[in-house]
């Protein structure tokens, strides 16, 4: 597995694509008008900035609290047919606000 993960980095570097995270790549600054295509969220969470994920499983981190809503789909949709919030793990984050 890991000759097959170098070798699509490889593949994907020598396309023109810039390797930005373990598993991410978008097309570099040079081959989209100048415009940096990383993922924000993505970004946002290596750099300790506050975001929000949306959906089953999602992960946000605002205003010091990170939480992921339940993966279960199940769980998920019980929830909103009864007009509630989907279960969520809360994690308090210190020294980041």
């Amino acid at each position: 597995m890991e000759g097959y993960f170098a070798c699509v980095v490889e593949t994907l570097v020598g396309a023109g694509y810039r390797w930005y995270e373990t598993a991410n790549f978008c097309r570099a600054p040079a081959a989209a008008e100048g415009r940096d295509l990383r993922s924000r969220h993505n970004l946002a969470y290596w750099q300790g900035r506050g975001y929000l994920g949306l959906g089953i499983g999602a992960v946000s981190t605002v205003h010091g609290t990170r939480w992921r809503t339940t993966p279960r789909l199940g769980l998920y949709l019980a929830a909103l047919r009864e007009g509630q919030r989907p279960l969520r793990e809360v994690e308090p984050l210190l020294g980041i606000g």
